[in-house]
C-alpha cells in the first residue's frame, strides 16, 4: 500500500461509518496497521531530525541577520545627515494647527526627543523648537501637579534661547482656590517677557489683572497680543453664570488694563480684544491703530466709534468688529467713506441694542456704504436672532474679488439671490439660518439652488468657482406632507444641484438640516454614488446638545467648544 489511498482499503466501505467490525475483522485490521503504524513513527522520527535541523538553521539566520543589521544600519543614509540639517527637518516637523507647541508627546517638538540619544540632543538643543507653547490649567489641578507643569513650561522656554516667542495660556475658573495656580503659571513665564512676540491669553479677569501688574515696562517686540476674559462670551459681552466680579468692576478694570499694557507695547500689529470694558471706549485706548494690519474687537460699538477707528487704521488686512445695531442712525449718509484698501478678511457681528425685540434692518447695506475695500476676498456675518436682514448685504462693497461668504442670520430670499449674484467668484459658502419662528418662511428656496445648477436652461451656473459649501439649520419639504413648497429647499432640488457639480471643482457639501428630511431611494443612491467618486458629503440633523466636560488635554483651550450638537448623520 504505497499510496495509503483509504479508497483501497478492503475495510473502505465500513471507514467513516458505525459499522462495528467482527472479531475477525478486528484481527485482520490489527494486522494490517502493524506496517502503517511503523511508516508513521519512521516519519516522525525524520521530521523530528528535520525540524533540529531547521532549528539550528533558523537560529543561525537570525545570528547573521543581526550582524548585518547592526552593521547596515551604519550605511542608512540618515546617519550622514549633519545634525544642522536634522534640526531643519525636525522644525519643519512642527505642526501649523494649532500654531501653539503642545505638551503631547506624539506630537513634535516633544515626539523627536524620545527616539534616540542623538536626536534628542539635536531636539533639545535647537531653539526653534521651543520658541511657542500653549498652556492649559484645569480646575482640577492641585498645587502639586500645577508646580511640575509651570516647571516643565519654564525649561520647553528655556531651550528656545533668545529667540522671539509665542505663548497661550488658558485657565477656565473664576474659584479662589484656582487663583494660586494662574499666578505662578504667570510669574514664571513673565520671566520671558522680553522675548514675547505673540501672547494669547484666554483667563478669567483676575488672571488677566495679575499679568497687567507683573507686566514690565516694555515688551519691545511684542507684534500680537490677544486677550479674552473666560467670564465673556466670545461675541456680545455677555457674562457667562461662573462666580466673578461684578460686571462693572471687571469693566472698569479691563479698561484700565488696556490702558496700562497698550502704552507699553509699541510694536503691535495684531490685536484681539474679548473682553467686557464698557460701550465705546475704543476710542480712548491709547493704541496706535495706524500701524494695525489684523484687528478683532468683541466688545459692542457704535458705528460711528467703528468708522472712527477704521479711519485710523488703513494698513488693515483682517478685521473682526462687533456693531451695536440702531433702528435709525443721524447723520449717517454724510459721514465720509472709509478707504480699506488692503483689507482681505472682514467679519461682522451685530449687536442690537438692550431691549430690542425683533425688526428689520438695513444697517448692513447702511455700513456697506461707508466702507471702501477693493481687496476683500473672505466676508462674514453674524447676526442675533433679532434682527432680519432684509435689504442689500454688501452696499457698495466691490465683490469680484470675494471668495469666501459666511452668512449667520434671519434675512429674506431676496438678500440671498443678491448673494448669488454679485460674488461670481466665491468658492467657499456657508449659511446658517438662523430663523426661529414656526411659520416663518425659510429664505434658502428651490430657486437658489436652481441657480446654482448647471442644466441645459442654465449652461453658466453662479459661482462656477465653488469648491465648498455648508448650511446649516436648513429647512426640507417634507414629501409626506408636501408641506413648505417653496418656502423650503427639497432634496430633489439638492440632489440635482450636486449631480450637476459632478466634474466641477465642488470639494464639500455638509448640511445640518433642522429635521430628517426626506430623499428617495433614487435620490439616495445618486448621492452615494457621488460620494464614492470622491465628493465629500455629509448630512445630518440634530439630536440633543449637552454641556462637555472639562477635558485636561494639550490642545484644550486653542479651539474653545462650549457646546456641541449631537447630529445623527444619514447614511451615504
Amino acid at each position: 500500500m504505497s499510496d495509503w489511498d483509504t479508497n483501497s482499503s478492503p475495510f473502505a466501505p465500513m471507514v467513516g461509518t458505525n459499522y462495528i467490525p467482527t472479531t475477525a475483522e478486528l484481527n485482520s485490521l490489527k494486522a494490517m496497521l502493524v506496517h502503517p503504524v511503523n511508516k508513521l513513527a519512521s516519519l516522525e522520527l525524520d521530521i523530528g531530525h528535520a525540524q533540529a535541523t531547521l532549528d539550528a538553521l533558523l537560529h543561525e539566520k537570525q545570528r547573521v541577520k543581526s550582524y548585518v543589521d547592526a552593521h547596515r544600519a551604519l550605511l542608512s543614509p540618515v546617519r550622514q545627515i549633519p545634525p544642522e540639517t536634522l534640526a531643519e527637518i525636525f522644525v519643519q516637523c512642527l505642526p501649523s494647527d494649532p500654531p501653539y507647541g503642545l505638551r503631547d508627546l506624539t506630537k513634535a517638538p516633544l515626539l523627536l526627543a524620545t527616539i534616540c540619544k542623538d536626536w534628542r540632543h539635536i531636539a533639545l538643543t535647537t531653539p526653534r523648537l521651543w520658541k511657542s507653547l500653549h498652556v492649559y490649567l484645569p480646575i482640577s489641578l492641585t498645587a502639586e501637579a500645577c508646580a511640575k507643569r509651570v516647571q516643565g513650561v519654564v525649561a520647553w522656554l528655556e531651550r528656545s534661547g533668545s529667540l522671539p516667542l509665542s505663548i497661550s495660556l488658558h485657565g477656565m475658573s473664576h474659584y479662589p482656590d484656582t487663583a494660586p495656580n494662574q499666578e505662578n503659571l504667570l510669574r514664571s513665564v513673565m520671566k520671558f517677557s522680553h522675548r514675547f512676540e505673540n501672547v494669547y491669553l484666554s483667563l478669567p479677569s483676575s488672571a488677566l489683572f495679575i499679568f497687567g501688574e507683573l507686566a514690565p515696562p516694555n515688551f519691545p517686540i511684542l507684534a500680537s497680543l490677544r486677550l479674552q476674559d473666560l467670564g465673556v462670551d466670545n461675541r456680545g459681552g455677555r457674562s457667562l453664570t461662573i462666580p466673578r466680579p461684578s460686571k462693572q468692576h471687571t469693566a472698569a478694570a479691563n479698561f484700565a488694563l488696556l490702558r496700562l499694557l497698550f502704552p507699553r507695547m509699541p510694536g503691535l500689529h495684531a490685536v484681539s480684544l474679548q473682553l467686557s470694558f464698557g460701550a465705546n471706549k475704543y476710542s480712548l485706548l491709547p493704541c496706535d491703530w495706524k500701524h494695525l494690519t489684523s484687528l478683532d474687537l468683541s466688545s459692542p460699538m457704535h458705528p460711528d466709534q467703528a468708522l472712527n477707528i477704521l479711519t485710523q487704521a488703513p494698513q488693515i488686512r483682517t478685521l473682526a468688529l462687533t456693531i451695536e445695531v440702531y433702528r435709525d442712525i443721524p447723520h449717517w449718509k454724510d459721514k465720509a467713506t472709509v478707504s480699506l484698501n488692503h483689507l482681505r478678511n472682514l467679519r461682522l457681528s451685530l449687536a442690537p441694542m438692550q431691549g430690542q425685540n425683533l425688526f428689520e434692518s438695513d444697517f448692513l447695506f447702511m455700513f456697506g456704504c461707508k466702507v471702501h475695500c477693493p481687496a476683500l476676498q473672505s466676508f462674514a456675518v453674524s447676526c442675533p436672532m433679532v434682527i432680519v436682514v432684509s435689504k442689500l448685504i454688501f452696499g457698495s462693497l466691490p465683490l469680484d474679488m470675494l471668495e469666501e461668504l459666511e452668512l449667520e442670520m434671519i434675512t429674506t430670499s431676496e438678500v440671498l439671490t443678491e448673494c448669488l449674484s454679485l460674488a461670481p467668484n466665491l468658492t467657499s459658502f456657508k449659511f446658517t439660518d438662523s430663523t426661529y419662528l414656526p411659520q416663518a418662511t425659510h429664505p434658502l428656496q428651490d430657486s437658489h439652488i436652481a441657480s446654482l445648477t448647471s442644466s441645459p436652461s442654465n449652461p453658466t451656473p453662479c459661482w462656477p468657482r465653488l469648491e465648498s459649501i455648508q448650511m446649516l439649520s436648513v429647512s426640507t419639504c417634507t414629501r409626506a406632507t408636501g408641506e413648505a413648497g417653496s418656502n423650503s429647499l427639497t432634496p430633489a432640488a439638492l440632489t440635482r444641484f450636486l449631480d450637476s457639480r459632478a466634474q466641477s471643482p465642488l470639494k464639500t457639501c455638509h448640511i445640518i438640516f433642522r429635521a430628517q428630511p426626506s430623499f428617495s431611494t433614487m435620490e439616495l443612491d445618486n448621492l452615494r454614488s457621488l460620494k464614492r467618486n470622491g465628493l465629500s458629503l455629509q448630512f445630518s440633523y440634530p439630536q440633543d446638545s449637552k454641556a462637555e466636560h472639562e477635558h485636561d488635554l494639550p490642545e484644550t483651550g486653542l479651539v474653545p467648544i462650549p457646546r456641541t450638537i449631537y447630529t445623527k448623520q444619514i447614511s451615504l
